[in-house]
């Protein structure tokens, strides 16, 4: 944890985007994905944030929401 290693942080907050992967059709090449093979579709369907804070007392707060 960089908490640990880096006392001088006391707050992250990360915004990612949130993309979604479909499974991808190997039917045409006479094969079945059995959810291993997977595609980033164009658009993101939103963002990911999660902040990260240390307390006073040194424990880890962590708040996240999609």
């Amino acid at each position: 944890h960089i908490f640990a290693h880096v006392q001088s942080i006391n707050n992250i907050h990360l915004t990612m985007p949130n993309i979604h992967c479909i499974p991808v059709d190997l039917t045409r090449f006479g094969e079945q994905n059995k959810n291993e093979i997977f595609m980033p579709i164009d658009d993101p369907h939103g963002y990911i944030q999660c902040a990260m804070n240390r307390s006073s007392s040194s424990k880890l707060n962590l708040k996240s929401k999609l």
